[in-house]
């Protein structure tokens, strides 16, 4: 792959006007892929831009392309350029758009060939602020890289990087958007919710749930973790962020019952207990039954025991009359 680089970029090389020696500020004048101008004039909107060398025959290369996409959707104030250095255009337009990529492909020229120059192999991946100047690794990040390793990139490349407009321009405010709005939990569940935050250096700081009596609330990361506590009803959790970002899910718990377990595999002689997980949690185990008593019993406590080698269902009844049902495979 480096040698079939180094060709690429040789031709493209040839093919170029001359051009001088790195001055420091990426500048450039090119086309897309699809042939649209393109120049860097388009980084002064940008605070960060992430200038990405690929082609269409490395795997690395493409496998790259959907986590770019989603730093290039999710986050406004950063910019993803795709410079192809691969073999077939046509082939790398379709693969690029069977990967869902909108941000800018483009033929190298200018200031991305100088840099195309300097990169061992690909893909490559190299910063600029706003005014082209390079930010970050100064021999560019190589190799593939996934979605948590290029946010921790972008984190850490982003304190070199100066703010997007002069302080007399106030910051556009930040926010944050859960994946929903709302959700509905039936029974003893969990359910996580990721939230997008406009700022790449923003993240969650605090969740809190108003009813924890219905609903109890975390998180881990940028992702919200939901769980059903005691009781049916409704709840409003409330996602803020370190920069003062508001969100918020309507959750929905509703009656459930369940084993904590539908299904368990014991050896001889050893033993399982049978917990009921309920919605309203009033609601409890007041009578258990094994349909064979000689391959698995069960007492009054919900305590199951393989005796022999077969398949057993033990029948629990609720509080509330209904049933529920563990099947056992002893071996």
């Amino acid at each position: 792959m480096k040698r079939i680089l180094l060709i690429l970029i040789a031709v493209l090389t040839a093919l170029l006007l001359p051009f001088t020696a790195l001055a420091g500020d990426l500048t450039f004048r090119t086309t897309t892929l699809d042939g649209k101008s393109y120049s860097d004039d388009n980084l002064k909107n940008y605070r960060l831009t992430m200038v990405n060398y690929w082609s269409e025959i490395s795997d690395p290369c493409v496998s790259e392309l959907p986590d770019l996409q989603s730093l290039y959707s999710q986050y406004e104030d950063l910019l993803v350029l795709g410079v192809w250095v691969g073999e077939d255009k046509d082939y790398a337009i379709s693969t690029a758009a069977g990967y869902g990529v909108t941000y800018p492909l483009l033929n190298p020229a200018g200031g991305l060939s100088d840099y195309a120059l300097k990169c061992s192999d690909i893909p490559a991946t190299i910063f600029f602020d706003k005014d082209g100047k390079q930010v970050g690794n100064s021999d560019g990040y190589i190799g593939s890289h996934t979605y948590d390793e290029w946010y921790a990139i972008i984190l850490d490349v982003l304190q070199d990087v100066s703010a997007p407009q002069p302080p007399s321009v106030p910051e556009k405010p930040s926010s944050v958007v859960p994946a929903k709005s709302s959700l509905t939990i039936k029974g003893v569940r969990t359910q996580t919710v990721p939230v997008t935050c406009s700022s790449l250096d923003d993240s969650v700081k605090t969740v809190k749930s108003d009813n924890p009596k219905v609903a109890k609330a975390g998180f881990s990361g940028n992702t919200v973790i939901i769980t059903s506590a005691k009781e049916p009803g409704k709840a409003t959790v409330t996602v803020t962020t370190v920069k003062g970002a508001t969100a918020q899910i309507a959750v929905t718990v509703k009656r459930g019952y369940a084993l904590n377990k539908k299904e368990v595999s014991l050896k001889k002689g050893k033993s399982f207990r049978i917990k009921v997980l309920s919605i309203p949690a009033t609601v409890k185990a007041l009578d258990f039954k094994s349909n064979k008593p000689a391959v698995a019993t069960v007492d009054s406590n919900g305590k199951v025991r393989a005796v022999s080698k077969g398949k057993a269902k033990i029948t629990v009844t609720l509080s509330n009359s209904k049933t529920l049902k563990l099947k056992v495979i002893v071996k």
